[in-house]
């Protein structure tokens, strides 16, 4: 399992033909690349959540073009495509007391799976996936079979100290009102 920080980029924008293009068209410009795409639609407008590589400047870019962006911190979790694993990571997260408030991925039959992560304390958050990533001395990947927590004991809830107090990255009064719908 491979664990790394990105940037996500929640954009507000019109929900409207061509508006996606718009967009994509600023990123195609400056050589960006998107890693992952996810989108939220409510009535006339939505957000459009963009992942990028960490050393990106996207919010410039973004702010040139004319559009409101919020930039956040995202982990990128490359795992193996099969069964239990979304269950395992968000299992060690949940013992590590990390709420997932945005999760979106993909996968390729056979191959490797990403999943994209918003989580509340990002450093504590890729330490605990760090430590599941880790096989213990000798034994392989850990097991999920008779195991309350995949993560070794102790590691639950250990960490840099929690973001209680932070700010939503959605604008005041929009969490909480549902997925948009189109």
């Amino acid at each position: 399992m491979k664990v790394e920080i990105l940037k996500q980029l929640s954009v507000f924008m019109p929900n409207r033909p061509g508006a996606l293009s718009s967009l994509a068209r600023l990123f195609t410009e400056k050589g960006i690349n998107i890693l992952g795409l996810a989108s939220e639609i409510r009535d006339d407008s939505g957000v459009v959540r963009i992942a990028v590589a960490a050393d990106v400047d996207a919010s410039a870019v973004l702010s040139q073009g004319g559009f409101s962006s919020v930039e956040t911190s995202l982990l990128s979790v490359d795992l193996e495509d099969k069964p239990g694993e979304l269950y395992r990571i968000a299992k060690a997260l949940a013992d590590g007391k990390i709420n997932i408030t945005t999760v979106y991925g993909t996968s390729r039959s056979g191959g490797a799976s990403r999943i994209l992560l918003a989580v509340e304390n990002v450093p504590k958050a890729r330490a605990l996936l760090e430590i599941l990533s880790a096989p213990a001395a000798g034994k392989g990947p850990p097991s999920l079979e008779g195991s309350r927590s995949p993560l070794p004991e102790g590691a639950a809830g250990k960490g840099p100290p929690s973001l209680e107090g932070s700010r939503s990255p959605l604008p005041e009064g929009a969490a909480g009102k549902g997925p948009p719908s189109s």
